[in-house]
């Protein structure tokens, strides 16, 4: 936007009323080119679907998010439940809280009291932006590289014993926390200075007799001319880094995962097998011989060294809470992708559903959050054991056990 002029002539709400009123006609005319449009919400973007959407349905997962990850966070911090997998978790349920919980006061001010049919006030402008956008996209991001962690810790765990027991320890897991965060935070740090607000006075669209301190926005001077390159290398790089990449690594972990706990699963009823065999009076290795005599090889299942059902059950856990990650996050891989593509290119692929998508998404990602504590309490029997005594307010039980994730 171009800034208001100090020798056009007329008040400030007289000029932004002709703006409003003769924008839509020709934009380009000289008697709208040097007009400033405030701030405002309920756009073409921003329909009566996502106001319900981010007014009343996602304060309400947001409150069940905070709930059940405050319980969840609670239970991995017990004495028995300390182990570096657990410390990712409690750090993924905190990035996933704080992704909710930031955005609400500006939904709870601007969709649930019906602040978005009017001006942005000029003490919310700067704020609105930072508690939507900018500052849990952070968290996002710190999120889904948390669950590329748990993923390959698991993976290491499984596959490289030798390496885990360098590697996977409560110390580098915090170190592998605060390295996420860092860099999501670089990640975002762009997108903290790109804007200039400045206060105007303008009639209330609500209230038209009265004035409010709205705001219009402009580009900051370092990024000047270069809006389209600045954002286009922004979001390019979150499409790779935030997207492309921990999409395809969780994809690929979690099928080398899938495959290790088939493996082992092969492996618990072959020796089952064999172990009836030989109460029979059969040798063990009857199939084997029978299989050599046959031409062929026995089955070689690879390097599974989970030894233990509980494992097992634990790596299983984490294939699901990979999984719930990767359904929800290729989505919006996909949508951001297809938006970004359309503005660069200048072709219409979306259009004016770009908002509606949007908030389907974000509700889809919001919904995937209680979800995480689901299967903890499903397939976990330490976790519930562990809730119940919480829940009970009781001392939990046997705190020298050791924890079933490593």
């Amino acid at each position: 936007m171009i800034p208001l002029s100090e020798d056009t002539g007329g008040s400030a709400g007289d000029r932004l009323r002709l703006c409003n009123h003769t924008r839509s006609v020709d934009p380009e005319s000289p008697e709208t080119h040097n007009c400033v449009l405030p701030y405002y919400l309920f756009h073409e973007s921003v329909t009566h679907y996502t106001v319900f959407i981010y007014g009343h349905v996602t304060p309400a997962i947001i409150a069940v998010t905070m709930a059940t990850n405050c319980l969840t966070c609670f239970v991995l911090t017990r004495p028995n439940m300390r182990s570096p997998t657990n410390v990712i978790l409690v750090a993924m349920a905190t990035s996933d809280t704080l992704t909710g919980v930031i955005p609400l006061p500006a939904l709870v001010r601007f969709f649930t009291l019906g602040g978005c049919y009017d001006w942005v006030p000029f003490p919310w402008c700067r704020p609105y932006i930072f508690l939507t956008d900018h500052v849990p996209t952070v968290f996002h991001t710190a999120s889904i590289w948390l669950t590329v962690a748990l993923a390959l810790q698991r993976y290491v765990y499984i596959e490289h014993q030798h390496l885990a027991k360098r590697y996977c320890h409560v110390t580098s897991a915090v170190w592998t926390i605060f390295f996420v965060y860092v860099c999501a935070l670089a990640m975002q740090m762009p997108r903290f200075t790109e804007l200039h607000f400045t206060p105007i006075i303008v009639q209330s669209i609500l209230r038209p007799s009265t004035a409010i301190s709205g705001c219009y926005f402009d580009f900051a001077p370092t990024i000047g001319s270069h809006v389209g390159l600045h954002f286009s290398l922004y979001y390019w790089f979150r499409i790779v880094f935030c997207h492309l990449v921990p999409c395809s690594l969780l994809v690929g972990l979690n099928i080398r995962l899938g495959c290790t706990i088939r493996r082992s699963k092969h492996r618990h009823e072959r020796l089952m097998r064999e172990k009836l065999r030989c109460q029979t009076g059969r040798r063990p290795n009857d199939d084997a011989d029978e299989l050599r005599q046959a031409g062929r090889r026995p089955k070689d299942d690879g390097p599974v060294r989970l030894g233990s059902r509980e494992g097992n059950a634990a790596t299983l856990m984490l294939v699901a809470v990979v999984g719930l990650a990767i359904v929800v996050e290729v989505p919006l891989a996909c949508f951001v992708v297809i938006v970004v593509v359309e503005n660069t290119l200048g072709v219409a692929l979306v259009g004016g559903s770009v908002g509606v998508v949007t908030a389907f998404l974000n509700l889809f990602i919001v919904l995937g959050y209680p979800v995480n504590f689901v299967i903890y309490c499903v397939m976990s029997r330490q976790f519930r054991r562990t809730l119940a005594d919480v829940v009970r307010m009781r001392e939990v039980t046997s705190p020298v056990t050791p924890p079933t994730l490593p």
